[in-house]
């Protein structure tokens, strides 16, 4: 269901359990520390999505036989890394 609030018209059953549930999930989602979570989940994705793109343009330019200075060089360029960021990137992932 998307609409997940007690107001949604096709939720015909609103027994005690349901209404405890809906109170429980009510104060979580009202929570800082629920907040904090999904903040951490969503930059978890992120960083997970950025070392996949990174891991996967190194094995690219080692595919079509680059040297080191021209992979780091495209790391810079395509992930808006400094020198030193995609010189540790490139030596972390091209083992």
């Amino acid at each position: 269901m998307k609409e997940t609030s007690l107001e949604n018209p096709e939720i015909l059953v609103k027994d005690k359990r349901i209404l405890e549930l809906d109170k429980i999930v009510t104060e979580v989602k009202e929570s800082e520390e629920w907040e904090d979570t999904q903040m951490t989940i969503y930059d978890m994705g992120i960083e997970k999505g950025l070392s996949n793109g990174i891991k996967a343009l190194i094995e690219i330019c080692n595919e079509v036989s680059f040297t080191k200075e021209e992979t780091i060089q495209k790391l810079m360029e395509k992930f808006n890394l400094d020198e030193a960021t995609a010189t540790k990137h490139y030596q972390n992932f091209n083992k």
